[in-house]
């Protein structure tokens, strides 16, 4: 039984050394796995990250856009709002040659009645209305006119001047 013992301890020994060789290698594998995963993840960040600067910089071009149309908005707003202002004046003199004219055409009396009694603008507006058939007939004719017309399109650009 002496060389028997010898040889089984070899064995032994052998076996030992294999399981312990086996151990190194299954830490040596999830130490690997483990770096695979590590790696993995940092491709994962790397790519989440190119694609928040993608975005960032289509965002920010969004963003000039959308601040130039803002800009050409508003510049079209002051135009529309100078030209809602020059109407309104246009619209007011106009008013205010046709309450001229209609006052002309009034009476004396209704003249007076109209300075004395302090009038409020809807009696100016009636008594205006009241004016005479035949003075509104003869000032559209008159309109007509192309000497008139002439004229008052002079008056007109005189006023815009």
């Amino acid at each position: 039984g002496g060389k028997d013992d010898p040889k089984k301890e070899l064995q032994r020994q052998v076996k030992e050394k294999l399981q312990e060789r086996e151990r190194e290698v299954e830490a040596l594998m999830r130490q690997l796995e483990s770096s695979e995963e590590a790696s993995r993840q940092t491709l994962e960040l790397r790519s989440q990250l190119r694609d928040f600067a993608e975005q960032s910089v289509s965002r920010d071009q969004v963003l000039g856009e959308m601040r130039s149309h803002f800009e050409q908005q508003s510049a079209e707003d002051a135009l529309l709002r100078e030209r809602h202002d020059m109407s309104l004046e246009d619209l007011s003199a106009s008013h205010f040659r046709r309450l001229h004219w209609h006052l002309e055409a009034s009476s004396p009396t209704q003249d007076a009645e109209l300075v004395e009694g302090g009038s409020t603008g809807d009696e100016v507006t009636q008594l205006c209305s009241m004016g005479s058939e035949r003075t509104k007939v003869e000032q559209v004719q008159a309109d007509l006119d192309e000497n008139s017309l002439a004229a008052a399109q002079q008056r007109q650009l005189r006023q815009k001047i």
